[in-house]
């Protein structure tokens, strides 16, 4: 199978010495201290036009912390981000940044390990008028005595025409179940927060997704499915704000065929077409691509590349235009054999039907993996550059890559 899909695509791999050809790629710690970091998200919370950073941290003596760090403005981008402290928090699981109160500003949404209280919101304050980097928080409990989403993953998306954005649960235990915290109306604009609307069965711990799949406007959900019934990707169509509370309503679609290889998923538009692809990092090594056929929406046009350097494991994966050529490249990290890992490029020269991956090192750990990278333009100098969580003697860094082009 993995010979018929590598036979779809031309790769050109061009091998310089992965020391050297790294240089290129200039790294800049954002947390410079002894906090463990297991989760990041981002997006500009102080809507500065800058992506700051969300954290969950474990501290040197064992408390578990949510984090902000403020992007400190471009000058100073390169130097560690000052940490502004969302809370002491009991074992948090999960994090997102989001709109839930619909007042146009961004908060925090973490969920926790806890039989009592499951979901919390922490409402970003301005603490000095003026000054949008001088923020402190407001934290309160949404969600009490539902079991079934202590420790639940969590993802944003758009489920109905209230302002704001909603909070999408993967729960936890036997019965886990993908669904999101519905939200209602009132007369004066604002609303209340109803309850936990499932939609479908998932495995316990299965990655979850948001996207617009089809470009219909509507939030499309997405899992990842490892264990022996029904491996692989799974799509959920979004059927509309007055029937996403049926779950008989949402189209099931499978992604890839059948894999229980997938550890993680990125987005974006490889063959340039508007419409989203899919990346998957594989316990293979292997880059696996999923391109939607743009003459038949919601199918998918599957193609691989070999891992670089005969790395054993893909432990995260990215999609952005990182040359500024107009082509989408392939960020991916790699766990090898003896506990190195790798961040290389996968740059695309050439689209089509066979498109070529040149190969670009990005940087290499001795012992560790990269857990999480993300694109964005840090430095604001035009390009995208990568923002990593990565495990180095077990313990979690924040840190950012500069792009050399």
């Amino acid at each position: 199978m993995k010979m018929a899909l590598l036979a779809k695509s031309v790769l050109l791999i061009l091998t310089a010495s992965l020391a050297q050809a790294a240089d290129g790629w200039k790294a800049h710690k954002i947390a410079d201290n002894l906090h463990d970091h297991q989760r990041i998200v981002a997006r500009d919370i102080n809507r500065d036009g800058l992506v700051d950073v969300a954290t969950i941290a474990t501290d040197p003596n064992q408390a578990s912390l949510v984090q902000v760090y403020l992007h400190p403005g471009k000058a100073v981008a390169k130097r560690p981000w000052l940490a502004n402290l969302v809370g002491e928090m009991t074992a948090p699981r999960d994090l997102v940044i989001a709109d839930l109160d619909g007042d146009n500003q961004l908060d925090i949404v973490t969920s926790h390990q806890s039989d009592t209280e499951q979901l919390m919101f922490h409402r970003a304050v301005p603490a000095k008028w003026g000054d949008s980097r001088s923020i402190h928080w407001v934290s309160e409990v949404i969600v009490r005595e539902q079991p079934e989403l202590a420790g639940a993953r969590l993802a944003v998306g758009r489920m109905d025409t209230l302002r704001g954005e909603d909070i999408i649960c993967a729960g936890t235990g036997a019965k886990a179940s993908l669904g999101w915290l519905q939200r209602r109306g009132i007369a004066s604009g604002a609303y209340y927060l109803e309850g936990y609307q499932a939609i479908a069965q998932i495995e316990p711990d299965s990655p979850i997704f948001a996207q617009d799949l089809n470009r219909d406007g509507l939030t499309d959900l997405l899992f990842v499915q490892t264990g022996l019934v029904s491996p692989g990707i799974h799509g959920l169509i979004n059927p509309g704000p007055e029937s996403a509370s049926r779950p008989e309503a949402w189209r099931h679609t499978r992604i890839g065929g059948e894999s229980d290889s997938i550890n993680t998923l990125a987005f974006g538009d490889i063959d340039h077409d508007k419409l989203p692809d899919l990346a998957a990092a594989t316990a293979s090594g292997f880059v696996r691509l999923m391109v939607q056929d743009r003459q038949q929406p919601l199918h998918w046009k599957i193609s691989v590349i070999p891992p670089a350097y005969d790395a054993k494991q893909g432990t995260s994966v990215a999609i952005g235009d990182f040359s500024g050529n107009g082509y989408s490249d392939v960020i991916q990290g790699g766990w090898h054999r003896h506990g190195e890992a790798t961040l290389v490029c996968y740059r695309q020269k050439v689209q089509g039907e066979n498109p070529i991956w040149v190969l670009q090192p990005i940087a290499v750990l001795p012992q560790g993996t990269f857990e999480t990278v993300l694109p964005y333009d840090l430095d604001r100098d035009g390009d995208l550059d990568l923002l990593t969580l990565q495990l180095v003697d077990g313990v979690g860094k924040l840190v950012w890559y500069e792009n050399p082009s």
